[in-house]
């Protein structure tokens, strides 16, 4: 599944938006855009634990997609690992 959220939503919007979906994280703030989402800094309220989300903006892209794929399967240190993807439309 890809995270699908609407582009601009504040921090607010977006924490609401996750605790809506039961997603355990809390939203501490944006850490900047790209080209095919934004990237905000959480935290994991189950292990407390940093984490990051990245909220894409066309995740059907192929581009996108591929992306996705390959942050699955690389373990890398410096590399950010897909540890949960959600679907959530608004």
């Amino acid at each position: 599944m890809d995270i699908v959220i609407p582009p601009n939503l504040d921090v607010d919007k977006l924490q609401k938006l996750l605790n809506s979906n039961k997603i355990n994280l809390r939203v501490t703030h944006s850490l900047g855009a790209g080209s095919f989402g934004e990237v905000y800094l959480t935290i994991d309220t189950n292990t407390f634990y940093p984490t990051v989300l990245k909220c894409l903006f066309k995740p059907k892209h192929e581009k996108c997609l591929n992306e996705i794929e390959i942050l699955k399967i690389v373990r890398l240190k410096g590399i950010a690992n897909i540890l949960n993807i959600y679907k959530i439309e608004d």
